[in-house]
C-alpha cells in the first residue's frame, strides 16, 4: 500500500489531476453553492472540506519550491504549484462570499 501511495504521490500527472479535480469542486461550489454527492448538499460537512482542502493546497505550495517542480517537469500544462495557488486564491474567496461568519474558523483550522 504504502508504496503505491509513494508511486501517486512522485507522479506529477496524479498531482495535477488530484489539484484540478478539487478546483473543479470549488468553482462548482462557487457557482451553485453546493457539490455533486450526498456531503455537498450539507454546509457544514462542505465547509470541513473546504479547510481540508486549503491545508492540503497550503502545505505542497509551501513545501514544494516551484523551482524543484520545474527541474524535474517534463509534463506539459500547468505546474502543480500554480494550480494550489489558484485553489487557495478561489477557497478563500469562496468562504469569504458562502461562510463570512465563519472566516476565524477557517483561519485557526490552516
Amino acid at each position: 500500500r504504502e508504496e503505491c501511495l509513494s508511486v501517486l504521490r512522485s507522479s506529477g500527472d496524479f498531482l495535477r489531476y488530484s489539484v484540478s479535480v478539487a478546483l473543479q469542486k470549488i468553482q462548482q461550489l462557487e457557482e451553485t453553492g453546493h457539490t455533486d454527492g450526498p456531503e455537498g448538499q450539507s454546509p457544514d460537512k462542505t465547509f470541513r472540506h473546504l479547510c481540508d482542502i486549503t491545508s492540503v493546497l497550503m502545505w505542497r505550495y509551501t513545501n514544494v519550491p516551484s523551482t524543484v517542480e520545474d527541474a524535474g517537469k517534463k509534463e506539459k500544462g500547468q505546474s502543480v504549484s500554480l494550480l494550489c495557488l489558484e485553489g487557495l486564491l478561489r477557497v478563500f474567496t469562496t468562504v469569504l462570499q458562502r461562510y463570512p461568519t465563519r472566516m476565524s474558523n477557517f483561519l485557526s483550522s490552516l
